[in-house]
């Protein structure tokens, strides 16, 4: 399967999944300083402007050393700390920047700058993505340069955050849309990690192929049997080869999907209960709401006020 599709498949899920994309902050920072980033519901990326630092993935973890230029992705955001040295104490972030600040005289310090962002589903999707990615993913920037698209949005990420033109914060959104695929791009190629997910999954042709038919048509009675007269495998076959890459059924995998879709209208259009389910591919509004109920603990007009109220 070409790289088309699987770059389709992954737009499909953060585009229902509301993919929120933020700079946190631009720190200056003069050396001694710790910071902690404490667990939150985001992943993270820190771009190294200039100076060198130390990441620790948590506080009893062995560092190792950010240098100018290169980046780190934290998908899950969880007491991982990022210090000048191995001496200081790291405290939370919003503390350290507010001691930070009030240091007036910088000129004889070490400084490092950096470029702090995150990102963040705003639906609470069932079909994860950033569980699925590794603890952290460190580039560094021979590896970044070794990418033209990827060293390309760096550097425009980094004129734009520095020169602050018309436009600029727009510009930025954008670009950390595509930062984030080109980094999840860069581990698909780059990764031997044995893990099972629809992210992997993608890599392999036929388990490939199914996840595509699976999002350009849910609308459709897709069942075991039209999945594999469709890719020309067997039942059993597709069966197997997609549990054991994706870690559930294609039939659960395509129920989560559906309900994915379903509250992403719930929560963005006007169309009914009844032309929701009959757009994510159930024949009734009942067999909809009872799936429905079953996976979000609560009925899809609950779910919609939810997000009214």
């Amino acid at each position: 399967m070409e790289k088309k599709d699987i770059k389709d498949i992954l737009a499909d899920v953060l585009k229902v999944g509301e993919l929120g994309s933020r700079v946190v902050c631009r720190p200056k920072l003069p050396a001694p300083w710790g910071l902690q980033f404490d667990p939150k519901n985001q992943a993270m990326f820190h771009i190294i402007k200039k100076g060198s630092c130390l990441f620790y993935e948590n506080k009893d973890a062995d560092p190792i050393t950010l240098h100018q230029g290169d980046l780190i992705f934290i998908p899950k955001r969880n007491y991982y700390q990022i210090k000048s040295s191995e001496e200081v104490e790291a405290v939370s972030l919003g503390e350290e920047l507010t001691r930070l600040a009030k240091i007036t005289d910088t000129k004889n310090k070490q400084m490092t700058n950096m470029i702090c962002g995150a990102y963040e589903l705003k639906s609470n999707m069932s079909l994860p993505f950033f569980s699925l990615l590794p603890k952290y993913f460190h580039l560094t920037s021979e590896q970044i340069n070794s990418s033209a698209e990827l060293s390309s949005i760096v550097q425009i990420l980094r004129k734009e955050d520095s020169e602050k033109n018309i436009g600029g914060e727009l510009i930025i959104a954008r670009l950390l849309d595509i930062l984030l695929i080109l980094i999840v791009r860069v581990w698909l190629d780059t990764s031997n990690d044995e893990s099972i997910g629809w992210l992997l999954g993608t890599l392999d042709t036929e388990v490939g192929e199914v996840l595509s038919i699976i999002h350009e048509r849910p609308q459709e009675r897709i069942t075991i049997e039209s999945l594999a007269k469709e890719t020309a495998m067997s039942r059993t076959k597709l069966l197997n080869k997609f549990t054991k890459l994706v870690g559930i059924s294609p039939i659960q995998y395509l129920t989560n999907w559906r309900i994915d879709l379903s509250k992403q209208l719930l929560t963005s259009t006007d169309l009914s209960i009844f032309e929701i389910s009959n757009s994510v591919g159930y024949e009734s509004e009942a067999s909809f709401g009872r799936v429905f109920k079953k996976i979000e603990k609560m009925p899809p007009g609950q779910y919609r006020k939810s997000f009214t109220a």
